[in-house]
């Protein structure tokens, strides 16, 4: 039951973000400009590297360990789309930067979180995943409901400007509760590992921005296109990351990490962005 809800919440809310999206956007991807070169490398090889060097600082349990991972090759979120606005940076890089590295992971998740179980259950809780399944999985809650909701948003935008908004609400309270629920049923091992799991995803949330922050300095990338990339680096699809968990995986206690993040990474980007608005 917590599967199908879970599956379903995150359905219409990929389905709402496709119908705000035109095949323009998946153009400017591929016609591409600097910035968004420097973004996606960084947010591709380097931030995946960084955050699961975090992770084993802390010397977490494997199944919290895992969770991490999955943190760390997450792609951005849709927020982050959201908090580039509102900091009046480059919409239109954010969504790209977005599309981006979101279609790479559909293609390379599968592969990550084989080798991810592999390495670290390869003692304790050896399982067997079918990469080529997994794709199937993932396509199914990412490429198809965004797909859909691009036809249909090409073919009826009035309704579907009218239904957006109360449609991702009610999917986003529900994903909440979700969550909340989750929290309750590992409520023993996050309190048993609280202190690892904090400080390992406060820490990504602090390095990331950074990180993002530097390599635009390095890269002498602009002030506007600085935004969108810092908050690609900090918020993420944790939404997709726990379904792959707790419905493809069945491992609740890898959510709790994702879960957490969720917290800190809008606490932190709320910050972000009125230090870039005062700047803008």
């Amino acid at each position: 039951m917590l599967d199908t809800i879970l599956f379903w919440s995150l359905w219409c809310i990929m389905f709402c973000i496709g119908s705000s999206l035109r095949p323009a956007d998946f153009l400017s991807v591929i016609h591409g400009h600097r910035s968004l070169l420097i973004g996606m490398v960084s947010l591709i090889v380097i931030v995946p590297l960084l955050d699961i060097g975090i992770a084993c600082l802390y010397h977490p349990p494997p199944a919290i360990l895992f969770g991490l991972v999955l943190l760390a090759t997450t792609p951005g979120g849709v927020l982050s789309n959201v908090l580039t606005d509102l900091a009046k940076g480059n919409v239109a890089l954010s969504v790209s930067l977005s599309i981006g590295v979101s279609a790479l992971y559909v293609v390379i998740v599968p592969f990550i979180v084989t080798l991810a179980q592999t390495i670290i259950f390869s003692q304790a809780m050896p399982v067997s995943v079918s990469s080529l399944g997994l794709l199937g999985d993932i396509v199914l809650i990412t490429v198809l409901p965004v797909s859909c909701g691009m036809l249909v948003g090409g073919y009826l935008p009035a309704s579907c400007k009218r239904l957006l908004n109360p449609v991702k609400l009610a999917c986003t309270a529900t994903l909440l509760v979700l969550y909340a629920v989750l929290l309750y049923h590992q409520r023993a091992a996050l309190q048993a590992g609280i202190r690892q799991i904090a400080w390992a995803v406060l820490g990504m949330n602090c390095v990331n921005p950074l990180w993002g922050w530097l390599v635009c300095r390095l890269g002498r990338v602009s002030h506007r296109d600085t935004v969108p990339i810092v908050f690609e680096h900090l918020i993420r699809q944790e939404g997709t990351a726990i379904f792959i968990a707790v419905a493809l995986l069945h491992r609740e206690e890898s959510a709790l990490p994702l879960i957490m993040n969720s917290l800190f990474s809008i606490i932190i980007g709320s910050g972000i962005m009125r230090y870039f608005r005062s700047r803008g």
